[in-house]
């Protein structure tokens, strides 16, 4: 008589996994029964177990415990790392196989970049602005870890990437930023956004002084009115240029020249100033009258009394 039977457990083929995390949730759900099989009698049952939060398997303590049934079942949540899982397969005819297999759930997933699309800056007396990445950022975020952010800009005076963003008058009246973000597995992403750059800061226009001449500068051909001095900080560009006044007979009087400046920015009002030059009238002559004469007749003719000498 020969007894013919079962004996042995299921094959379970696993051997480490690693897998990639879902893109949503820092976990995974990974199938096992395609890795176990069984020659005589069929698979029964497939259970796995693993210890809360991943690493070692204690056998003990807090265990997640998942039943699947031959056909494709998943394990869900499993964490972030390296976690021992032990994997139990029983056959139809009750005899059973374990196994201590390692699962690495890696993050590969890129981390969502959110940039702020609707940013104005105003350039202060330097001409300068600065955009940190946590302004620029509108959400950024990861299904694993904190994010890190960094800026560029690509405009005239951008730089490598930092925590800060510099910009200047020339980069008016836009300019493109870039935000990269990186989680802590090292993914990174880059999103990208216009830049509204604004100069509310109005030229300074300084006149030269107002200057007092003799009116005979009128007959020499002077022109004594001299240029302001205009500053901005971004640069003043003269505009306009309008005289006014006016002299009378003797060219005494005053004329004014009125200098306009603008820094082409419309979120600032131009600047003008006006210097005056007065031309006096100056009676620098003198007038000799003749001798007095006394006459006691009649003559038909006066004769030769003399004139005034100027």
């Amino acid at each position: 008589f020969r007894s013919v039977g079962d004996h042995t457990g299921p094959m379970i083929n696993a051997g480490d996994i690693t897998a990639n995390s879902d893109p949503y949730d820092c976990d995974a759900s990974l199938t096992f029964s395609q890795a176990v099989t069984d020659a005589c009698s069929g698979v029964a049952t497939i259970s796995v177990s693993y210890t809360v939060g991943g690493g070692a398997y204690t056998g003990g303590g807090s265990e997640m415990i998942a039943n699947i049934l031959p056909g494709g079942d998943t394990v869900d949540n499993l964490p972030l790392g390296v976690t021992e899982v032990m994997i139990t397969a029983t056959d139809s005819c009750n005899n059973s196989t374990t196994e201590l297999v390692n699962v690495t759930i890696e993050d590969n997933s890129q981390p969502f970049a959110v940039c702020d699309d609707d940013l104005h800056v105003s350039l202060n007396n330097e001409g300068l602005a600065w955009i940190t990445a946590e302004k620029f950022d509108e959400g950024s975020s990861d299904n694993c870890s904190e994010v890190t952010l960094e800026i560029r800009s690509l405009g005239c005076v951008g730089a490598d990437w930092g925590p800060a963003a510099e910009v200047a008058c020339c980069d008016a009246p836009n300019v493109v930023l870039e935000l990269r973000v990186t989680d802590a597995a090292g993914n990174t992403n880059i999103c990208w956004a216009d830049l509204l750059i604004e100069d509310p800061l109005a030229p300074i226009v300084i006149c030269k002084d107002d200057v007092t001449v003799d009116c005979n500068a009128v007959i020499d051909g002077g022109d004594f009115f001299t240029e302001p001095d205009a500053t901005d900080n971004c640069g003043a560009v003269l505009i306009d240029t309008q005289d006014g006044g006016s002299l009378d007979n003797c060219h005494a009087g005053t004329l004014t020249r009125t200098w306009t400046y603008s820094d082409g920015s419309d979120k600032s009002a131009d600047a003008s100033c006006t210097q005056r030059v007065t031309y006096v009238h100056v009676s620098d002559f003198t007038v000799q009258f003749p001798p007095d004469v006394t006459i006691d007749t009649c003559p038909d003719e006066l004769g030769d009394t003399g004139a005034p000498i100027i």
